[in-house]
């Protein structure tokens, strides 16, 4: 490997599809012009005749070099170097970049991260009260919301299973890059409304001599907001209760 590395380093020269190109704002570096040129002298020699006829001139492999770079300039070493040792395993022919990156998604992923199987079956499980459950990865959690926590519920696995595949291992990309993922914290239930100071409604219907079931109804805006309209709009009304049995509306609280 080491070999490989140094004949990559020297190969890459001034290779102009690749010093000149960008990925984002910034320039493809110095290492990521040697990761390219190691894994196309590693694919060389794992598929050798199949190789060349797939990129037989110079301008196919110029070019084809600036793609992988453009794609590959985030992933660390260690996971280029492991999706190598497994397409030798798993395709006849030179991998498309959709391949490597399908292939590197699931050789490359974090150790803790589950298969794309037991994390759908998860995704499903805890699709009805998602930030109540248990998550085993973050990123089972936003495979899950992108796919939509109702769909995961309702619809056919037929239906939901590729869309929910696609989104983890587009998850999974993201963290064989480094990258951390984090489960939303539960949110915080609201501060409860200001209603005013408790009012003893007993006591006002022993002073006014009524019974307090026959008015205890009429206080119900006592438990809505503090001067909010709809709490002003049901005062008004059992104003018009109160005075019709003939009680002080001043004794009215607000």
């Amino acid at each position: 490997m080491n070999e490989l590395l140094a004949n990559a380093s020297s190969n890459y020269g001034n290779d102009s599809a690749t010093s000149a190109t960008s990925t984002g704002s910034r320039a493809l570096d110095h290492d990521v012009k040697i990761m390219v040129n190691m894994l196309f002298a590693r694919l060389h020699h794992i598929y050798t005749h199949k190789f060349e006829s797939a990129y037989g001139d110079e301008d196919t492999m110029k070019y084809a070099k600036r793609e992988w770079a453009m794609v590959l300039a985030d992933f660390p070493l260690r996971a280029v170097e492991l999706t190598i040792d497994a397409i030798r395993e798993r395709y006849s022919w030179p991998p498309t970049i959709a391949e490597f990156l399908a292939t590197l998604s699931e050789v490359a992923r974090p150790a803790d991260l589950p298969d794309d199987r037991e994390a759908y079956r998860q995704a499903c499980f805890c699709g009805n009260n998602p930030l109540e459950h248990f998550w085993s990865h973050p990123a089972v959690y936003h495979a899950a919301h992108k796919t939509g926590f109702f769909r995961l519920r309702t619809e056919p696995e037929a239906q939901v299973w590729p869309i929910f595949r696609q989104h983890y291992q587009a998850l999974a990309l993201r963290l064989c890059k480094g990258e951390q993922l984090e489960v939303p914290d539960i949110p915080a239930l609201p501060e409860p409304p200001d209603t005013g100071p408790r009012f003893d409604i007993p006591a006002f219907a022993a002073q006014h001599d009524v019974k307090p079931e026959a008015i205890t109804h009429l206080f119900h805006y006592l438990d809505l907001p503090l001067g909010s309209t709809v709490r002003r709009t049901f005062r008004a009304r059992a104003l018009v209760a109160f005075e019709q049995q003939g009680i002080d509306a001043n004794a009215i609280p607000e």
